[in-house]
């Protein structure tokens, strides 16, 4: 009997492109830029400090942060010790926050300074929570019984010494809740479809592309669809702090992106922005976008000189994806 072809997970993939494309950088945020071989071993940092502060496979790390490469560190890294993340909603405060934090049974807690007072009006104990990691911004002192992020991340880089389970879970993602409380669609190493994700990339990235987002990284459209992406495709990827329409395109020049994901409300709003007689003049060659209005998408296009591609996904679709090959409104 023929072996069994050995499961690929993503944690392989970010060591292969690490090992193969070594400098070549993959995650640009402001000023820093991080490398492929750069990202595997800040993922490996990740996934040992967190055992070193005693987690055990199986345990899971609530993600309060916003967008910023320690963000893609934890998300990306955790599963490489068979741990799990979950990516929360910077904008969920009180009985929202702690519904997550107790439903999504996390024994860690990374949460950005600014944030951290949101946690801290939640009546304590909160969940199954022991220890909570601060992502310092300021020059002020941690909230007292917390640990700076710094330490958590100043570990080894060498590979964990943890076999992976095709059944581990890497990561909750919860839905928005409209008809209830949200739900955690819970993701495992099988879930990630590298086959797919390769064949998708591979007919609608070019070798040259770089791939820009400013959307939250608590979204899987910024964390999977963009820099999941990019780390499967080989690319770089320009990272910003948030959407502004005033800002929009002076950051996409400055990062170089070529492709960018859009929501649909994202579409008006820029073309309410005042013309200037260099709108058409970036880099961005495609739009990858949801819902945007039909009324407008023609004249976007030729305002921005791109071209739109309308897709449609769910967190809680099962990784089905619904693509309009350019051929619309």
């Amino acid at each position: 009997m023929a072996d069994e072809p050995k499961a690929v997970f993503y944690a392989d993939v970010i060591e292969e492109q690490g090992r193969v494309l070594g400098d070549k950088p993959y995650v640009m945020h402001d000023d820093r830029k991080v490398s492929f071989a750069g990202f595997d071993r800040a993922t490996c940092r990740a996934a040992n400090g967190l055992a070193a502060q005693g987690a055990k496979p199986g345990d899971g790390i609530a993600v309060l942060m916003n967008n910023c490469v320690e963000y893609l560190y934890l998300f990306y890294g955790m599963p490489r010790g068979s741990f799990y993340s979950v990516p929360i909603n910077v904008a969920l405060k009180g009985e929202g926050l702690r519904y997550i934090l107790t439903h999504s049974d996390v024994k860690y807690l990374v949460v950005d300074e600014a944030l951290y007072p949101r946690f801290a009006e939640l009546e304590a104990p909160v969940g199954a929570i022991e220890k909570v990691f601060v992502r310092r911004t300021t020059e002020e002192p941690l909230p007292t019984g917390t640990i700076p992020l710094e330490e958590l991340l100043d570990a080894p880089s060498e590979r964990p010494q943890v076999a992976l389970d095709p059944e581990a879970m890497t990561h909750l993602m919860y839905t928005s809740g409209t008809t209830g409380f949200p739900k955690g669609v819970v993701n495992r190493n099988r879930s990630m479809n590298i086959d797919g994700f390769k064949l998708l990339t591979s007919i609608v990235y070019k070798p040259d592309d770089v791939l820009y987002t400013c959307l939250p990284l608590f979204h899987a459209n910024a964390l999977m669809l963009t820099a999941g992406f990019a780390m499967v495709a080989g690319l770089p990827f320009g990272l910003e702090h948030r959407f502004s329409a005033s800002r929009f395109w002076a950051s996409v020049r400055r990062y170089g992106g070529t492709t960018f994901n859009a929501l649909g409300a994202m579409v008006p709003i820029l073309m309410k922005q005042p013309e200037k007689p260099d709108d058409a003049d970036n880099p961005v060659r495609m739009v990858f976008s949801a819902a945007c209005p039909a009324n407008l998408w023609e004249a976007f296009e030729k305002r921005f000189g791109v071209k739109i591609f309308e897709g449609y996904g769910a967190v809680d679709g099962g990784g089905v994806l619904i693509w309009n090959l350019g051929d619309g409104p």
